[in-house]
């Protein structure tokens, strides 16, 4: 509503977009990078309302066709994680030498922080801004209950790691320890 009532006022268009808008926006700009449609990728990126709609058409359309958890695994396989890091698996990899379900409480977080704030926050980049940001996801964590008090003290205590261009993290190519998983599979290099 904040987002409508700014925009209705004059003021640039905001955000206010669910996850599965944010979806259908990143779904809509890869396809147009893939077949190199420069006009789509205007288009795609556009601050207008007639795109704002048309994403919320889509994504509705969308909400009644595939379960939360498959717009979830969908997001999580086209989201900015970083620069040039689109992808959960690619952006772990930014982050760590695991895959992204080995991630600890911390290491996710770091990742989590990563999407909404790419580059002021960019754990590589800026790693004090990132490990901020982190925390701030860690403390969100803790007062829904999905970490204990002294997991959120042990993962506010820790520096955030990141693999940067200076030193290579390599990942080991093995099997993954759950299978199934249709996650974006980057066994490179951060």
């Amino acid at each position: 509503m904040r987002a409508f009532a700014s925009n209705a006022a004059g003021s640039d268009t905001q955000g206010a977009s669910t996850l599965t808008q944010q979806y259908v926006k990143n779904a809509l700009l890869m396809d147009a990078v893939q077949r190199n449609d420069q006009e789509e990728q205007i288009e795609a990126t556009e601050q207008t309302y007639g795109r704002k709609a048309r994403e919320a058409k889509l994504a509705l359309s969308l909400e009644k066709q595939w379960s939360k958890d498959e717009i979830l695994n969908a997001y999580l396989n086209v989201a900015q994680f970083g620069p040039s890091q689109y992808g959960v698996e690619t952006g772990a990899g930014t982050t760590s030498p695991k895959h992204a379900e080995e991630l600890n409480p911390g290491e996710a977080a770091l990742l989590a922080a990563s999407p909404t704030v790419r580059t002021q926050y960019d754990p590589v980049s800026h790693p004090e801004a990132g490990q901020k940001r982190r925390n701030e996801v860690l403390r969100d964590m803790l007062g829904q209950d999905f970490i204990s008090q002294a997991e959120y003290d042990n993962y506010t205590a820790q520096r955030s790691r990141t693999c940067s261009t200076s030193r290579t993290c390599e990942r080991a190519a093995r099997p993954r320890a759950r299978t199934g998983s249709s996650a974006t599979t980057s066994h490179g290099r951060c």
